[in-house]
């Protein structure tokens, strides 16, 4: 497990080991000051987390009822601030992988057979498209990360607030419990799992946007180097486009975090 702040404030992202599992959680990012930001959100989130765990009686199959929890818990001590976080959540037992996301936290599961699933949540990517595609189009047209920048911000998370946790929105970890019920699950056969990976977007986005390398790659190099090194990867090329006209994005450096588990074939063997 690791993670790395960006350019902003402070580092919102947050990874935990879990009893058979483990969290990935990213604290979204706002332009309005507040006591109580994405940061703080994540890190009271996670530490619901690994008492709701801790304190289950069911294993694999609850994560569910595990974040709903978790979610109540941190919502009774909100106050007039409303952060939210993505959350990826990761489960075993001896026969099953249960995966939980609710927001842009990608899992990557490879396989025994050599092949991989790569499973995310992109619903917060079709609300207002138009002002996403504002902030990319002033970026690429050279205006850099500066005032101009964090307006188109500004008004792109106000249209994402309003369509928060509402059907036909998005749903992400705030205040409401019933967000839990609309995180995407998966599972798959536990026998069949040689590793499983977990990131938030300032890892994923190297893949899937700057396409700076797949998967495959991405497990060899913190298989064999460590995370440091996938984050010093990415961290290099942003440093390349300073300025967001190759890969309009957020920040210039995004926080980065990610959990990387190994199920070994003499543990498989063994259960």
């Amino acid at each position: 497990m690791a993670t790395r702040p960006g350019t902003g404030k402070s580092n919102q992202d947050r990874v935990r080991r879990l009893v058979d599992g483990v969290a990935v959680l990213d604290g979204a990012s706002s332009e309005w000051p507040s006591q109580r930001d994405g940061g703080w959100y994540a890190e009271n989130l996670a530490s619901e987390l690994e008492r709701a765990v801790a304190d289950s009686a069911v294993r694999c199959g609850s994560l569910r009822s595990v974040l709903e929890e978790a979610i109540c818990g941190v919502a009774a001590r909100m106050g007039a601030d409303r952060p939210s976080c993505t959350v990826g959540l990761a489960q075993w037992d001896s026969d099953e992988l249960e995966l939980l996301i609710l927001g842009d936290i990608t899992a990557v599961v490879y396989l025994n057979s050599g092949d991989l699933a790569a499973v995310t949540d992109e619903r917060l990517d079709a609300v207002a498209p138009e002002l996403r595609r504002a902030y990319k189009e002033s970026l690429r047209a050279g205006n850099g990360f500066g005032r101009q920048h964090r307006l188109h911000l500004a008004t792109l998370q106000a249209a994402q607030r309003s369509m928060r946790n509402i059907p036909g929105g998005y749903w992400i970890a705030e205040a409401d419990p019933e967000a839990a019920g609309h995180a995407y699950r998966h599972t798959f056969p536990l026998s069949k799992v040689a590793a499983l990976l977990v990131v938030t977007d300032g890892v994923s986005k190297a893949i899937t946007q700057y396409q700076l390398m797949d998967w495959q790659h991405v497990r060899t190099v913190v298989a064999s180097d460590g995370p440091e090194e996938l984050f010093d990867q990415i961290c290099r090329a942003e440093e390349l486009d300073p300025d967001g006209r190759r890969w309009p994005r957020g920040k210039q450096q995004d926080d980065k975090a990610l959990a990387y588990v190994t199920f070994s074939e003499v543990a498989h063997k063994a259960k």
